[in-house]
């Protein structure tokens, strides 16, 4: 059942592994999603990648990432967040971030999934991690994309490096 990306207090699952969930989250993700009218015009054109869940929280989000399968790091979309709370004044909300971006995304899915060798992904990251260690890289604010984008050579530089000698 190793499906899930777990931040603290967050999982995330890839939408494709929703059987794979804790009980409660895959009993309020199948909920969710058969209250979802994603024929309706504000969800049009949305493609739902991963599935966050906070763990004491009361929402549950649809996140789109276009560039999951081919990205190393791909880039976080639009994001559906649902309230779980009946009690809320605004249940759904779309909101688009476009400046975050994912590491270890073979965490977030099955060692069976298809979109992406996750052997490879798992290696590569693993790689990663050291050269960031070693170069005293802030692993907080890696999440943001100019961030990594600024320090992404230096650390596959250091990988490389690591991996191959200089």
């Amino acid at each position: 059942m190793k499906t899930i990306n777990t931040v603290p207090r967050t999982h995330y699952f890839h939408s494709t592994c929703w059987h794979d969930m804790p009980e409660r989250d895959a009993k309020i993700y199948k909920h969710k999603m058969s209250l979802l009218d994603l024929s309706a015009p504000e969800y049009q054109n949305l493609n739902f990648k991963l599935v966050k869940f906070p763990v004491e929280g009361n929402s549950i989000s649809f996140i789109e990432c276009p560039d999951f399968d081919a990205d190393t790091e791909p880039v976080v979309g639009r994001v559906l967040t649902i309230s779980l709370d009946i009690h809320a004044k605004s249940h759904f909300k779309i909101r688009t971030y476009n400046n975050h971006v994912y590491h270890k995304k073979y965490l977030f899915v099955n060692e069976g999934y298809r979109g992406f060798d996750f052997w490879c992904d798992r290696k590569y990251n693993q790689n990663m991690e050291i050269a960031m260690q070693n170069l005293g890289i802030d692993k907080r604010r890696i999440g943001n994309k100019k961030y990594w984008e600024s320090i992404r050579p230096i650390v596959l530089k250091k990988s490389l490096e690591l991996t191959f000698g200089r």
